[in-house]
């Protein structure tokens, strides 16, 4: 089964709209090409939609472990929260570019942290590619990496663009001491 979703991701290497920017052009070849790859496999093969979208979920869980185990670690040191404010825009920027994902800042205080993103370079090409269902499962990757990784930070998304919503909101908390200074 494997060398059917090696061939079937060459295919998609081949077929897809590469963007120029290079992050982009990694988030494609290095998650979405993939997880597309693999769920045309069981598909074709006769799984259920739910059932091979979750085997993607699974295969994306454990790719993002890693960084999930990173991120705890940080989580563990006193001012996380603090830091993690800090970094979130500067990193949002780099890794989830425009024109691929429109973020509208809504807040970054020393008590929460809120944005929204009102697009989506994962929903437009995951739709391109005829694989919009697959969405959901890789907006689960932020619930793995922010839900429970610091006893300083509460992670809380309501709505996403992939079910629906008018945008994926994005909200952290910040939980325990309230004696640091002013971001």
């Amino acid at each position: 089964f494997g060398t059917d979703a090696r061939g079937r991701y060459r295919i998609l290497v081949g077929c897809a709209s590469w963007p120029r920017n290079p992050v982009l052009r990694w988030h494609l070849a290095g998650y979405l090409l993939p997880g597309v790859a693999l769920y045309r496999g069981l598909r074709a093969a006769g799984w259920p939609t739910e059932r091979a979208a979750a085997v993607v979920g699974s295969a994306l869980e454990s790719d993002t472990q890693p960084r999930r185990r990173r991120f705890e670690r940080r989580g563990r040191r006193r001012g996380f929260f603090t830091a993690f404010a800090i970094m979130i825009r500067p990193v949002t920027r780099l890794v989830y570019p425009s024109p691929g994902w429109q973020v509208e800042w809504l807040e970054t205080s020393r008590h929460r942290i809120a944005f929204d993103m009102t697009g989506c370079f994962y929903l437009d090409t995951l739709t391109q590619l005829g694989a919009r269902e697959l969405t959901p499962v890789y907006c689960r990757v932020d619930d793995i990496l922010y839900e429970g990784v610091s006893s300083e930070l509460a992670w809380r998304r309501t709505t996403l663009l992939a079910t629906g919503g008018e945008r994926c909101d994005f909200r952290f908390e910040r939980l325990g001491r309230e004696d640091e200074a002013l971001l």
